[in-house]
């Protein structure tokens, strides 16, 4: 653990029951000098995490809190609009839904829908969980979003893991899947991730056309349509569009 930055962090939750506090009160609370504190304050304030009222002298929350808990709440709305429409589709394909954002080289599930009766996934990932973006369609379709170099500064340094015969494990070649997945307008995991697991990702945009999530419709081999899949895309493609619309994305 980084002192400095748990102590910072430790200075940001103090706020979570008062709306103002001065040096002289965070250092009592964090049994610390005011020297020591001073120095912590001064760093916050300076990336607009804290503002300081000229009058008192006491602290508050900044602006940057402000708009990372808009885009919070934001990522909360999406939930909350996707979550209906994924479970109408479970009901209709008996396929698992799961909801991502992109997080690095990772893709972070937000929300999953799976038929409580089948249980097709048993490697479902819980809400909360991670997954490496390049062998997931979620994942790659996320991946498409950015540029080439964008692709590569990302990914600088780190190894494209093999978790199946079929992942991609060389940069280029995941530069060309994903030409492809913007050309197409969806992403396919071919047990790329697992052996036996494939589905279909398509983007979630929000109302200045940024893509926000992706969603995918997955299931195992034996269960999920792999010969159907044109009608796979295209429930996906009317579900997507449909929590698109609901965050003010205009549908050409």
């Amino acid at each position: 653990m980084i002192q400095s930055v748990d102590r910072a962090l430790r200075i940001l939750e103090l706020f979570v029951s008062d709306n103002k506090l001065s040096l002289t009160e965070i250092s009592h609370r964090m049994e610390l000098s005011k020297s020591t504190v001073f120095g912590l304050l001064e760093t916050l304030k300076s990336r607009r995490y804290l503002d300081r009222d000229a009058m008192s002298g006491k602290y508050t929350l900044g602006a940057v809190l402000l708009k990372l808990g808009g885009l919070y709440k934001g990522r909360l709305d999406f939930r909350r609009i996707a979550y209906p429409i994924m479970l109408r589709l479970c009901e209709i394909t008996n396929q698992v839904l799961q909801l991502a954002v992109l997080s690095g080289i990772e893709v972070v599930y937000l929300e999953k829908v799976e038929n409580p009766n089948q249980r097709i996934l048993q490697m479902v990932l819980p809400v909360g969980s991670t997954m490496p973006a390049h062998c997931t369609a979620t994942g790659k379709m996320l991946l498409s979003s950015l540029k080439d170099f964008e692709i590569e500064t990302l990914y600088h340094g780190y190894e494209l893991k093999a978790y199946s015969s079929n992942t991609i494990t060389d940069i280029d070649v995941l530069k060309n899947e994903l030409k492809k997945v913007r050309e197409q307008a969806y992403a396919i995991d071919k047990f790329e991730s697992n052996e036996h697991v494939v589905g279909v990702a398509m983007p979630i945009y929000d109302f200045e056309g940024v893509m926000v999530a992706a969603l995918s419709l997955g299931g195992v081999k034996g269960i999920y349509p792999e010969d159907n899949m044109d009608q796979m895309i295209e429930l996906l493609r009317d579900a997507t569009n449909e929590i698109s619309s609901g965050l003010g994305f205009r549908i050409a």
